[in-house]
């Protein structure tokens, strides 16, 4: 656990590596020991981040060797880091918080999220170990939990929280937005896939602008979290 006067970090893949290191031959039944140690965080993981198939699983298991040491870093990276951000933020803000923060292992589904509580989630297998990248990750997520706050403060019932992707496109619009303000000057790429990759994906969108938005206006119409869970790498 790490913590200070105004950040909690709860480090979960503590567990995993030990798990794994332990373990001659990892399998997925000692993929599920490990999930099964924190049943309310992975119940809310796999219901809208990630499938819980065994083909998922046993991908994850082959994947979880070449990435090993990138996650391990990561973990420790992340604590600096989001102290770092946070008082960026606050101070561009100009608000008091605390935050809550989970470092987690998961199945190569989401990189990051966060719960309606404003809790912070950080699967760390997808993630890059470049600290500079990560920081803008770090950014863009804690932006969602400074805005869940506000909205607390000013009575907003979240029963009413729309789950459709007009919601989603302000909320990642606005996280996108201030990542970059307090990280400027990188790459455009680096703002939307936090890594080294994604030049092709902003050049693609570029060259077919009409018709990604003809497209993208009509994914909005039937948008739901269950098609972001199955579609996630």
């Amino acid at each position: 656990m790490y913590q200070t006067q105004n950040i909690e970090v709860e480090d979960l893949s503590r567990e995993f590596f030990q798990e794994w290191n332990q373990n001659g031959k990892f399998t997925i039944e000692n993929l599920e020991n490990y999930y099964y140690k924190f049943p309310d965080v992975f119940e809310a993981y796999f219901k809208s981040h990630c499938q819980r198939t065994p083909e998922r699983l046993n991908a994850a298991i082959e994947r979880y060797p070449e990435k090993y040491k990138a996650m391990q870093q990561t973990a420790n990276l992340l604590p600096g880091i989001l102290q770092e951000v946070y008082e960026d933020l606050s101070k561009l803000l100009g608000i008091q918080m605390s935050i809550k923060a989970r470092i987690l292992v998961g199945g190569f589904g989401s990189n990051a999220y966060v719960t309606y509580d404003g809790t912070m989630h950080f699967a760390v297998e997808t993630l890059t170990d470049e600290s500079k990248y990560l920081k803008v990750l770090v950014a863009h997520e804690m932006v969602h939990t400074f805005h869940y706050e506000l909205l607390k403060r000013v009575g907003f019932d979240f029963s009413k929280f729309a789950l459709d992707g007009y919601t989603s496109l302000y909320l990642e619009g606005a996280a996108t937005y201030l990542s970059e303000v307090i990280n400027p000057r990188l790459p455009e790429r680096v703002y939307l896939s936090f890594n080294e990759s994604g030049e092709e994906w902003i050049t693609l969108y570029k060259n077919n602008y009409n018709e990604i938005m003809t497209s993208f206006k009509n994914d909005l119409l039937e948008w739901s979290m269950e098609a972001e869970r199955v579609v996630s790498p």
